[in-house]
């Protein structure tokens, strides 16, 4: 390749270059637009969104951590629930288990079938006719169950 080819065409993508960077420069100029605070919060009321201030947003937190230091405070009154459970042959842990659950005894009658057979008491349980509360633990029911 001859040396003036190379020159030639140096000068070419140098021009190219040069002219899309004034180009690029004077586009940007017409296109930069300030925006200052109150058209962009005018522009967020307008999307449907509410603007808060730093302000407000350190009230709302106060108002809510007040309000779960109330709920906190305010005691919880546990009724105590006691009913009959019939274990009768052949039952399988999860009918057990949802006895209890619709007793109010136990919140999911899933968590404790699983409590059953990791701690192989569902190979354990009798017959029988059984006093249960809700004030009882899984341990303390599965015990009850076991023993004969």
């Amino acid at each position: 390749m001859k040396k003036y080819v190379l020159r030639g065409f140096s000068a070419g993508v140098f021009c190219t270059a040069f002219i899309l960077l004034i180009g690029y420069m004077l586009m940007n100029e017409e296109n930069k637009q300030m925006i200052d605070k109150t058209a962009a919060q005018a522009y967020v009321k307008e999307q449907g969104f509410h603007v808060l201030t730093d302000d407000e947003i350190d009230k709302l937190i106060e108002e809510k951590l007040e309000l779960d230091k109330q709920q906190e405070e305010v005691p919880k009154e546990e009724t105590t629930i006691t009913t009959e459970i019939k274990i009768e042959s052949g039952m399988l842990p999860q009918e057990i288990a949802q006895q209890l659950e619709e007793a109010g005894i136990i919140e999911y009658s899933e968590d404790f079938t699983s409590f059953l057979k990791e701690f192989n008491y569902s190979q354990k349980l009798r017959v029988g006719t059984y006093q249960v509360n809700n004030q009882q633990s899984y341990k303390e029911l599965a015990d009850l169950f076991s023993k004969s």
